[in-house]
């Protein structure tokens, strides 16, 4: 009975129809790259092995240990895994830079990389560029939602992805006396940029996605020729396999002015790969990420936000329910719409088999992957009056090469039928407080853990609004900013800190938002005596945690 069920679901087309296929692609990709220096085999046959990856020029390698080797770069030098394969992007600007293979990647990545659209589990890999950084710009930040670690520094600026051996991505980077990052939850976006148009999240017509966001040339090129007026983004998550250098609010603005639409995907936790063990809570914690993805790049409320579930296991239906019915309500707690994106036969066909069950809240819009090669909404699998009218998303083929304006590109095409009403305006009660003289805006946001707002924005629950945004600067003391009515104290008790630590470390030892001391507490939060950011602080400084 589960051999048939998987093939049944094997036959769905689509990039998450087939779980065993999938499966099978991590694991080759793995393996291949981590033989690809064993006996007999080469570095460069091993770089050759996808993407047109090519190992790195002369000079790149310095010297071999056993099982490891030396790879400089604009003066630094790395001992990475000997099997790992070291591709020079200056040689292959068009090589696409995955963070799902065991890879170092070295130069700048090519504004128009060929990526197929099929990933794999994302693991442990190293993308180091070149950077014109000033001193105080200096950081080593571990985002610990996408798990994705960033150093910067004045010559290089350096990504590193992990999935199960994060000790051995900061090795690599110590090897290269690279300064430990501090590990950092997402609270919500450090500013708010320009708010796209509702509009960009609405649309009747083709669209396509591609795993990682083509250059302004290309989508000039495209906008032109092509019969696409709307592209798929992967604005982030722990599986999002491809390297986003055009992806900045920017490139959004200037693209919506253009009249292209947009489909916000979020490539988190995967039953396929064995990520969830908790579905409500990873869930909730994946829209909390993802909203704070969307907003970050301009993305406006009631825009609805994807999440990507590639094919999984048929005994996980229940579990993956709860999951979307978290991740819905999580969105809409937070101002923003839901859509699931799954295969026809997984993720769409058991939440249209649940499409009036009480026990499960669904998505707002449905993004059904059935190649079938028809550009349409309609699907024999879904319950006719279900996500209607205008909730469909149909990916109808995938993997395809077009090229229009003398550009290729590999991509998944898409069908829309998406046309939200718009979410009701809110407003929240609460207070004006004063805020501390001396403070960036940045800090400031980053210590309350919750998003800033220009005083003309209407405030969200969850958000306050400071009456001007001091990004980058000093506030002055005495600013007023406001504080949602409910936040309260907590019980809680005293603890003391251990000598030694920097701040963001100690921060992410409780994994709970820090406080200053004349703050009121929310519930999960402690608060310091003193800030002590990219400081040690002192043995014995006392911290506030909460009773439960």
């Amino acid at each position: 009975m589960l051999i048939r069920r998987v093939a049944r679901r094997q036959a769905g087309n689509g990039k998450s129809g087939s779980y065993p296929i999938r499966i099978l692609t991590v694991l080759a990709s793995g393996g291949i790259l981590l033989a690809g220096t064993g006996p007999g085999v080469t570095p460069a046959a091993a770089a050759s092995a996808g993407d047109g990856a090519v190992p790195a020029g002369a000079g790149g390698l310095a010297g071999q240990a056993a099982g490891t080797k030396e790879v400089s770069y604009r003066g630094y030098s790395f001992r990475v895994p000997a099997s790992w394969p070291v591709i020079d992007l200056a040689a292959r600007p068009a090589t696409c830079v995955r963070f799902d293979r065991h890879a170092v990647y070295l130069g700048k990545p090519g504004a128009n990389q060929s990526c197929r659209v099929t990933t794999g589990a994302v693991t442990e890999a190293l993308l180091v560029r070149p950077s014109a950084a000033r001193p105080a710009e200096a950081s080593s930040v571990d985002d610990l939602s996408d798990r994705l670690i960033k150093v910067v520094t004045r010559r290089i600026t350096v990504t590193a992805s992990y999935r199960n051996d994060r000790a051995q991505v900061l090795s690599i980077l110590a090897s290269a006396g690279l300064r430990r990052p501090g590990g950092v939850v997402p609270g919500g976006p450090l500013f708010r940029p320009r708010v796209l148009p509702a509009s960009t999240a609405r649309y009747r017509g083709k669209g396509f996605d591609t795993c990682t966001v083509p250059s302004a040339r290309t989508m000039h090129a495209w906008r032109a020729r092509s019969p696409y007026r709307a592209i798929g983004i992967y604005i982030g998550g722990p599986e999002r396999a491809c390297d986003q250098p055009n992806l900045t609010p920017s490139w959004l603005r200037r693209r919506a002015a253009e009249g292209w639409h947009f489909l916000p995907l979020y490539v988190g936790p995967q039953f396929a790969f064995g990520d969830i063990s908790t579905p409500g809570r990873q869930a909730s914690s994946a829209a909390w990420n993802a909203a704070v993805k969307a907003e970050s790049l301009g993305l406006p409320p009631g825009t609805p936000l994807y999440y990507d579930m590639e094919a999984y296991p048929p005994n996980s239906t229940g579990r993956v329910l709860t999951f979307f019915t978290s991740w819905t309500r999580k969105l809409h707690a937070l101002g923003y719409r839901s859509g699931v994106y799954s295969s026809s036969l997984s993720g769409v066909v058991d939440l249209a088999m649940n499409y009036r069950s009480r026990r499960y809240v669904m998505p707002d819009v449905i993004y059904d992957a059935w190649w079938n090669g028809r550009a349409g909404t309609n699907d024999p699998r879904l319950p006719p009056r279900s996500w209607r009218p205008h909730r469909r998303i149909h990916q109808y083929s995938g993997n395809v090469i077009r090229t229009y304006g003398a550009v290729r590109l590999n991509i998944d095409q898409d069908f829309l039928n998406v046309r939200l009403r718009p979410l009701p305006a809110r407003r929240i009660r609460g207070h004006w407080t004063i805020a501390p003289g001396g403070l960036r805006f940045a800090e400031l946001a980053v210590l309350d853990g919750v998003t800033w707002h220009a005083l003309h924005n209407r405030a969200r629950p969850g958000d306050f609004r400071l009456t001007r945004r001091y990004f980058g600067r000093n506030v002055p003391r005495g600013i007023r900013y406001w504080v949602p009515a409910h936040r309260r104290t907590i019980t809680g008790h005293w603890a003391t800190a251990p000598g030694g630590k920097r701040f963001a470390e100690l921060a992410l030892l409780h994994g709970v938002t820090w406080k200053m001391m004349h703050n009121r507490a929310l519930p999960g939060d402690f608060k310091l005596t003193k800030r002590y950011w990219g400081k040690r602080v002192p043995r014995g400084t006392r911290y506030w945690v909460p009773a439960h």
